[in-house]
């Protein structure tokens, strides 16, 4: 009988071993696991339906793509184990100098990864996971001062971007980029936490990418309040982003580079949680609806922008190297009305992420929105429930 019992108890305590593995479990997966970074399982294989079937704008996008990646494999790998950015109005030539090879990398990185998700060769896997690798074990100490944080945030979330699009490759031992990652890229970006302006989006978007990568649910969820909060505080009931209008000649570029974060940082919640905050029923939705809508108007006609008038306005271009906000609103066309398309048709496939005359884009967030658009399960994500 004694035997028994004590029988009785582990099965019991296997039983209960059980349940909290099982409890565990779902509290993991609780969070949508096919997504690879901004994208989702889903959106990659409707796009490889779709240069399959030689549709376009996709399969001109994509051989865009490859050209990319194909020169990505022969650029130079250079991370520096100590970085510091000095602030690009005081010191513009130091400020390109020090964040040019950050900047070339993290998106070699991304289109790289992208490149491999979707012609399946290995050769552009193996070539990001050597610069993902380089950073991880290079990569020290990143100066929490001046633009450091923000262009590790614009900039470096290319390289999250590619670790997530990576994350299931069997020949990937990603222990020591997982490892950088935490205990130097995330607490550099969260210095940007406590901004209420574009630094601030940059900041949510660098984190959220993050947070998704290393699986971190309960940070991850902290940071969609976050990025609800900005946009409540930075667009006003006119849709205007009052911090970024008040720079100027670059008041347009500034609004441009706020609303590019935010959005970006809505599609990966979306893709992640299923929460719609593009919604025109929320909050959150009717707000970012009505800041693309005023801004729409100002990018067809930039003579209307009643913030400065000054005629060194620094405008938006639709022709490469600059592309903006065309990359914004070909992305937002697939969800919000379809005339934002009148801004890309003619330019489409859109490469996104160039503001200035650069041999390489300045920020990383809806790069490739003609090739990769918003999708949800069932064909596009709508902009009501």
């Amino acid at each position: 009988m004694k035997h028994l019992n004590t029988l009785g108890i582990y099965i019991l305590v296997i039983i209960l071993i059980i349940m909290n593995f099982s409890t565990f479990s779902n509290e993991v997966k609780e969070l949508n696991t096919n997504v690879v970074g901004i994208h989702s399982q889903q959106q990659i294989n409707m796009t490889k339906k779709y240069i399959k079937e030689k549709k376009e704008p996709y399969y001109s996008a994509y051989y865009q793509l490859l050209s990319i990646a194909d020169r990505a494999l022969d650029n130079n790998i250079v991370p520096n184990r100590s970085l510091y950015i000095p602030p690009t109005y005081e010191d513009g030539k130091g400020h390109n100098e020090a964040s040019k090879y950050l900047m070339s990398n993290a998106y070699d990185s991304y289109a790289l990864a992208l490149a491999w998700r979707l012609s399946n060769n290995e050769k552009y896997a193996k070539a990001a996971i050597k610069i993902l690798d380089s950073w991880a074990y290079v990569n020290k100490d990143l100066s929490k001062r001046f633009d450091t944080p923000l262009v590790m945030a614009y900039g470096g979330v290319g390289f999250i971007y590619a670790a997530s699009l990576l994350s299931n490759y069997e020949d990937w031992n990603q222990f020591h980029f997982r490892s950088w990652v935490q205990s130097v890229y995330i607490p550099n970006i969260l210095v940007l936490e406590d901004r209420n302006n574009n630094q601030g989006s940059w900041g949510n978007l660098a984190a959220l990418a993050s947070f998704e990568y290393l699986q971190e649910n309960k940070k991850f969820k902290e940071e969609i309040t976050r990025t609800k909060y900005l946009i409540n505080i930075q667009i006003n009931s006119t849709g205007i982003l009052s911090k970024e209008v008040e720079r100027g000649k670059d008041g347009m570029v500034y609004t441009y580079f706020s609303l590019a974060p935010l959005t970006q940082s809505m599609y990966l919640i979306y893709n992640v949680t299923g929460q719609n905050l593009f919604d025109v029923n929320t909050i959150e939705g009717e707000k970012i609806k009505r800041a693309l809508d005023s801004f729409y108007v100002y990018a067809s006609n930039q003579q209307k922008w009643p913030f400065y008038h000054g005629t060194d306005l620094n405008n938006p271009s639709m022709v490469v190297p600059h592309n903006w906000p065309a990359n914004l609103y070909e992305a937002m066309s697939t969800i919000y009305p379809s005339y934002y398309e009148r801004l890309t048709v003619g330019y489409r496939p859109i490469l996104g992420g160039y503001i200035r005359d650069r041999n390489q884009p300045s920020h990383l967030a809806w790069n490739f929105p003609s090739l990769l658009p918003p999708f949800k399960e069932s064909g596009r994500l709508n902009a009501t429930k």
